[in-house]
């Protein structure tokens, strides 16, 4: 009997942002020597796929497959309106072997990044770039239509004993050689409460 899997679900951006195109990928699979049809068809926050006899799908892309074959569809692209997570799912169409035909994906979709560096050796002068986090600073900082999903501070190690760590999602230490007593423990209790 004809089988086609989907073998894999998974986003192409490390960070998904709302109102910033989220790349999906998908792979299939035919397990029959056969060629097989079919549809496949993309989900976003659906808890019941059909309602009324209707079908929720938001976009539907007819698939031909050769016996064996494996194959990779083109991106699915879906911008996010809200932040939080959200359930994207796949399904195919074809065989009567259900449990391989559906795959589901939580995305965590993030209003922002906010990323807290922690320069340990600050240098200013016509030499900018021999500063600690000067080409940090370039990376983090783009221009373009993405540039608000990451949103870093820059403090100077010294401060680092007074700051508050709980806003952020992110502590980088960039060349810190060393830490007072209290900044340890509030790097140890940011980290004990889930920080990274």
């Amino acid at each position: 009997a004809p089988n086609v899997s989907i073998v894999d679900v998974r986003t192409r951006d490390p960070i998904v942002g709302v109102g910033i195109p989220c790349r999906f990928e998908v792979r299939l699979k035919n397990h029959d020597s056969n060629e097989v049809r079919g549809l496949v068809k993309y989900y976003v926050d659906v808890d019941d796929i059909k309602e009324a006899g209707k079908d929720k799908a938001i976009k539907t892309v007819p698939i031909l497959l050769k016996g064996g074959q494996e194959i990779k569809l083109p991106d699915f692209s879906y911008e996010f309106r809200q932040p939080g997570a959200h359930r994207f799912q796949v399904k195919f169409d074809s065989d009567k072997l259900e449990l391989d035909n559906f795959r589901h994906l939580v995305v965590d979709v993030r209003e922002a990044v906010r990323v807290l560096i922690v320069n340990g050796d600050p240098r200013s002068g016509p030499r900018k770039w021999d500063d600690e986090c000067h080409y940090l600073r370039g990376a983090l900082e783009p221009a373009g239509p993405n540039s608000d999903l990451i949103r870093p501070q820059f403090i100077e190690e010294s401060s680092l004993g007074e700051f508050e760590l709980a806003p952020f999602d992110v502590v980088l230490l960039a060349n810190v050689a060393t830490l007072s007593d209290v900044s340890i423990s509030r790097l140890e209790a940011y980290v004990n409460q889930g920080g990274v």
